[in-house]
């Protein structure tokens, strides 16, 4: 199978793979209403591969179609640092929901000038791999049938032939996702 046909590919998984919060029993308006009612800081809990990240750029898209001020920071293993401008975010933060996605990859210090230049926001959602001191928000919590839903609406006719394979992959990817749908891309290549 060319790379381009492959269902698993990662173009065609951000269009499929879209986040939805009826997967958590939950409507986006649900979702939103608590955002907007929501003041302070909050996190948004899931291990690696759980779908903070597609959270976070769904929620970014939506907030801003309602004409919420969203301020987006992403931080990984090859984004470290504060890019030249990232702190110099609008003067008044006071309307502004801040998605701050990987903050703890960053330096200790450079976090804690961040977190001061963001304590006037109406509302910071970080995300976080385990409970942490600050208050939870949203926790996602993927599990293998969840998984199997994932690739059954990716591969289709092709989920017969992943299906025996997903719940040891999934258990040996320690509930990752994104890896499992490596995987699958793998196995379909």
């Amino acid at each position: 199978m060319r790379p381009r046909d492959n269902p698993f590919a990662m173009a065609r998984l951000e269009q499929v793979l879209a986040f939805r919060p009826e997967w958590l029993g939950q409507s986006w308006d649900t979702l939103l209403a608590r955002i907007e009612t929501t003041r302070g800081t909050r996190t948004v809990i899931g291990r690696h591969g759980a779908g903070k990240t597609t959270l976070f750029e769904a929620l970014a898209t939506r907030l801003a179609a309602r004409g919420h001020p969203v301020v987006r920071l992403f931080f990984n293993d090859t984004n470290r640092c504060l890019a030249p401008g990232t702190l110099d975010l609008p003067t008044n933060l006071g309307n502004t929901t801040v998605l701050l996605d990987g903050d703890r990859h960053l330096p200790l210090i450079v976090r804690a000038r961040l977190a001061r230049r963001l304590a006037g926001a109406r509302l910071v959602l970080c995300t976080r791999h385990r409970r942490s001191l600050l208050p939870v928000f949203l926790r996602l919590e993927p599990d293998a049938a969840l998984l199997h839903r994932c690739v059954r609406e990716v591969a289709g006719r092709h989920y017969p032939q992943l299906a025996p394979q997903l719940d040891a992959w999934f258990r040996s990817e320690r509930g990752n996702l994104r890896h499992v749908l490596r995987r699958c891309y793998d196995a379909m290549a």
